[in-house]
């Protein structure tokens, strides 16, 4: 099972994820980075083509293998916050919500 958040750094947060067996969710695996480009949180996870894909902070996606080893990372951008994301077929679905002018947020989903 994997379960992605938050963690302390000691000077704000820093995206977390982990492996935990399913029968009694002890822990097998963590990763954690204090990276800007992670944002501080991430949202959610899904698991597609023997790959792990986290949403995070910022519109970003961190792509890991099963074993969490980082293989790649896109996007990134203030002002947005992915918060969903699932897969069907060959795409990833991802959707969250962005903020505009005077303080308003609209939801965005991309494909």
């Amino acid at each position: 099972m994997y379960v992605v958040g938050a963690q302390s750094t000691g000077y704000g947060y820093g995206l977390r994820v982990e492996v935990r067996l399913k029968p009694d969710e002890s822990l097998a695996r963590v990763w954690s980075s204090a990276d800007p480009r992670f944002g501080a949180y991430s949202a959610d996870c899904t698991v597609a083509g023997g790959r792990l894909y986290v949403v995070h902070e910022g519109w970003g996606i961190a792509v890991f293998d099963l074993e969490l080893n980082p293989l790649n990372h896109v996007g990134g951008s203030r002002g947005a916050s992915a918060t969903s994301v699932v897969s069907h077929g060959s795409y990833l679905y991802v959707a969250g919500c962005e903020f505009v002018e005077s303080g308003y947020t609209r939801w965005r989903v991309e494909k």
